[in-house]
């Protein structure tokens, strides 16, 4: 089921997931290999925490990714990281 969704998502252009979808993105790649989002050319991930080593094996399937924009919640504090 998750392969399934995976498929019908990796032709956006552009998307936005939370740390909570990246973290069953990992895991879900440490037993099959990810489809590659070849349109993917924004992403944005908001993280609840510190779960940074989530982020590089979902970004090897993004090969003509331009633009990251990382948004983060910690204790209150709220911010972004931009990356082009």
């Amino acid at each position: 089921m998750i392969r399934n969704f995976l498929v019908g998502i990796s032709r956006v252009k552009d998307m936005t997931i939370s740390s909570t979808t990246l973290e069953v993105i990992y895991d879900y790649s440490r037993c099959e290999p990810l489809p590659l989002f070849r349109k993917l050319s924004f992403l944005r991930v908001d993280f609840d925490g510190y779960n940074w080593e989530m982020l590089p094996i979902f970004l090897q399937s993004c090969p003509n990714l331009k633009s990251l924009v990382v948004g983060y919640t910690r204790s209150g504090e709220r911010g972004k990281l931009y990356f082009a």
